[in-house]
């Protein structure tokens, strides 16, 4: 989308045309008519993986008269009125935005296409953390981490606070500590919510 979005454009001859014609032919005749051109945007969209559902949601700041349609990319698909939000499959998908022409000047300020992803909490119970840290098995196929709850449990060891040393996506490390500061191993659950 350009800076400043897409402006209809007039569809009024000019103000000072040649001839000798009269300036307005009747008293109830508008001073001149007016009208504004029909305007659209087409733009692609193609997901860079899908190794898990993703949904497409569109944002728009349109003026007029507007619609939004979308199709597969490739040959001879039809066009379809949008539907608020799809599941994205492989390949690409094709937009575009219409503004209708007419009395007022249509306009496409804002387009954009989001993609998201549901997000997934996995839980951990009884999991020991060695006395130098444990990574989390969170499995592989994940884009980010949004949080991580952990609790300390009491198994003898001494440790009394779990902390997130790094939330990194071959697992979050974990590591214990007791009262004094010191490493230790510990026993805790987990709650991540990732996606």
């Amino acid at each position: 989308m350009t800076p400043g979005g897409i402006i209809a454009d007039s569809l009024d001859p000019d103000f000072w045309q040649s001839g000798k014609e009269e300036f307005w032919h009747g008293d109830t005749d508008q001073f001149w008519n007016y009208g504004y051109s029909e305007i659209s945007y087409v733009c692609q969209y193609v997901p860079t993986t899908l190794n898990r559902a993703i949904n497409l949601t569109l944002k728009s700041d349109i003026v007029g008269n507007g619609s939004v349609e979308y199709r597969r990319i490739g040959a001879n698909n039809p066009w379809m009125y949008w539907p608020g939000s799809i599941v994205a499959e492989t390949g690409g998908y094709e937009f575009r935005v219409t503004v209708s022409g007419g009395k007022e000047q249509g306009r496409i300020n804002a387009f954009s296409v989001s993609a998201s992803t549901n997000t997934t909490t996995l839980y951990f119970n009884d999991l020991v953390i060695s006395n130098t840290g444990t990574r989390l098995p969170i499995g592989a196929g994940w884009y980010g981490i949004l949080g991580i709850k952990l609790t300390v449990q009491s198994d003898g060891n001494g440790a009394s606070t779990a902390l997130t040393i790094d939330k990194s996506l071959s697992g979050p490390l974990i590591k214990c500590y007791n009262n004094l500061g010191n490493q230790v191993q510990g026993l805790i659950d987990a709650e991540i919510r990732l996606y």
